[in-house]
């Protein structure tokens, strides 16, 4: 038996993100794909399903589709479509961004939330995953993760596992604001800008400390010497959009306000702080 359990969040104001569209594709080992599950989710934002998996079942593979755009458009009468999801990168924004532009939908302003902790992309792995067919390729971790995420709900766990490893000697010293490898840097702003080279009217970055960030960058704010800082500012003035660091605005010492208590995640108050900046500053 596996369980399916998933908990979707308004990324712009913390509450639940209810009666949601939320389609389970399955594909099968010659790439066919047909809807294995469909559902919305509930009044708090849930969806839990319990599976009678077949052998056939398990030699398939799945993709989860969640249709926020029509969520939104719901939400919001001023017609904001939020282009982020749930441990997506800066990649799969950009496929979304353009499958909005063959929509031909009209835009007239663009938000980037840039999260460092999370967003750096990794040229040798992204590239080789267009080139290969990943199935057959699956380094040993990513078979594990494959497994962790399909069958368990320890992917979180395993994540953060890997994390720890490649900081062990806790320095953090190539790591969020800290990163310093040229070329996935290049690579990830390649795809940002892909999406902030649009001409519209008025185009944000607004770069997103997290928690450990608070603890590991110092008063002297030596981060904003790296080569990844110099180089978003270069762009900002090429391509026309304003840069907010949120580390700039955001008070240290009462850090612990702007995030829920069992996770990373904003909270109301972190929501309306960071509103109220961009409504201030962009």
């Amino acid at each position: 038996m596996a369980i399916f359990s998933s908990h979707l969040l308004n990324s712009l104001d913390g509450t639940h993100a209810n009666n949601v569209k939320v389609t389970i594709f399955q594909i099968n080992l010659k790439g066919e794909r047909k809807i294995f599950f469909d559902t919305k989710t509930d009044e708090n934002g849930r969806i839990l399903k319990e599976f009678d998996l077949t052998n056939n079942d398990l030699n398939c593979d799945y993709e989860m589709n969640i249709e926020i755009r029509d969520y939104f458009l719901k939400e919001y009468k001023n017609n904001t479509i939020n282009l982020g999801a749930g441990g997506s990168n800066p990649l799969q924004h950009l496929k979304r961004f353009e499958q909005l532009i063959e929509n031909k939908e009209n835009i007239n302003e663009i938000i980037y939330f840039f999260l460092p902790q999370n967003d750096w992309l990794n040229i040798k792995k992204n590239e080789k995953k267009i080139q290969i067919n990943i199935k057959n390729n699956l380094r040993f971790y990513d078979k594990i993760v494959n497994f962790f995420s399909q069958y368990t709900y320890s992917i979180n766990t395993l994540m953060t596992v890997k994390f720890l490893f490649m900081n062990k000697d806790k320095s953090f010293d190539n790591w969020s604001y800290n990163y310093k490898n040229k070329n996935n840097i290049d690579y990830t702003f390649e795809k940002i800008i892909d999406i902030l080279q649009l001409d519209v009217s008025k185009k944000t970055l607004i770069i997103i400390p997290t928690r450990k960030d608070f603890k590991n960058i110092n008063k002297s704010q030596n981060y904003k010497k790296l080569y990844w800082y110099k180089k978003i500012n270069i762009l900002s003035n090429k391509f026309n959009f304003k840069i907010l660091d949120l580390y700039d605005f955001s008070n240290i010492k009462e850090q612990y306000k702007y995030f829920h208590e069992c996770d990373g995640h904003w909270n109301n108050y972190g929501n309306e702080f960071v509103f109220n900046i961009y409504k201030n500053h962009s």
